[in-house]
């Protein structure tokens, strides 16, 4: 069984061998109340190490928040991949691990070594929503975000090349993620290759930031804190409508999609400046949970740009067809 992970900043996305998917907030809370889930339940409460944990949606309910790290790794690593090895090994007690880095941390790291050493045979004994596993972690591959979304559109989650690879094999990706943006370029002259000067993250660019500006709009006119977290729910749950118990209710729509628009402006500039040719690529694909967002504002600058179908899922896809290939 492989399960592969892709761990955002903003969301975990995970796949196993059959298909089988989770996906959930990247947030954590310590949970120190006699608290129990039934195991059919799609929120998430993990006993690891004698400690128990509040995941995702539940953790939001109980005050968790999103912990970042320069390489996405940091003390909620191992709580993820507890709680998605459990879900998604199903019977299996080992597995093959697929994880992915931010394509800059990826070159800078020696293609992730450090994650291999420190997972490949680790154990974990786990409980989620009453489900006991004991996992073993027999190996560990890393994989380039962007990578992933590229081989996803050409090969399919069993490693079987898709129909209409032909079309595919050269294209560029821009990945936008929750904190990153990632970008790739892969061409294909008598072999496939990657074009690494096209290739890079851009830090602190990923959809966040439009949550972050209009955070700081709205408390600016209203005068009442608001999270990134109520503008995500609002934006992502409610239409768009924010509402609060003193000052009723906003209809953000309008604020929130000027700050789409200012921040993919920001991010084709970015690449545009670093990728001249960019224009002249045939095969161009917007991915990552962030893309429906900002995919109106890039198609007016790059009118050959595509939404990948499984934008949410690419990496994590893309991961599981690059191990089985």
């Amino acid at each position: 069984m492989i399960v592969s992970i892709d761990i955002g900043n903003g969301y975990i996305k995970a796949i196993n061998s059959n298909g089988s998917k989770l996906h959930f907030p990247s947030i954590v809370q310590e949970c120190d109340i006699d608290f129990d889930l039934d195991s059919n339940s799609e929120e998430y409460l993990l006993e690891l190490n004698n400690n128990k944990y509040f995941i995702g949606e539940l953790a939001i309910l109980e005050q968790g928040t999103r912990i970042w790290s320069s390489t996405k790794m940091n003390e909620f690593t191992d709580i993820f991949i507890a709680t998605c090895l459990n879900l998604l090994s199903e019977n299996e007690n080992e597995v093959d691990l697929c994880l992915g880095l931010p394509y800059s941390y990826y070159v800078e790291q020696e293609k992730g070594i450090h994650l291999i050493n420190q997972y490949t045979n680790k154990e974990f004994k786990s409980i989620v929503n009453n489900n006991r596993k004991k996992t073993k972690i027999k190996s560990v591959r890393v994989f380039a975000q962007g990578s992933g979304a590229f081989f996803s559109n050409m090969v399919d989650i069993d490693g079987y090349l898709k129909n209409d690879i032909i079309n595919n094999f050269s294209a560029y990706f821009i990945d936008i993620g929750y904190r990153t943006v990632d970008c790739v370029q892969y061409v294909f002259k008598n072999n496939l290759r990657l074009v690494a000067s096209s290739s890079f993250s851009l830090e602190d660019l990923g959809i966040y930031r439009v949550y972050n500006f209009v955070v700081q709009a709205l408390n600016m006119q209203v005068g009442t804190f608001w999270s990134n977290l109520d503008i995500e729910e609002a934006v992502l749950h409610n239409n768009y409508i924010l509402r609060h118990g003193l000052v009723g209710e906003y209809n953000i729509q309008k604020l929130t999609q000027k700050y789409q628009k200012n921040l993919a402006q920001l991010i084709f500039s970015q690449i545009n400046s670093r990728v001249p040719n960019l224009q002249k690529i045939e095969n161009i694909y917007l991915s990552g949970g962030g893309a429906p967002d900002l995919f109106e504002y890039f198609k007016s600058e790059f009118p050959n740009i595509k939404l990948q179908k499984n934008n949410i899922f690419a990496n994590a896809e893309g991961y599981l067809a690059l191990a089985n290939m």
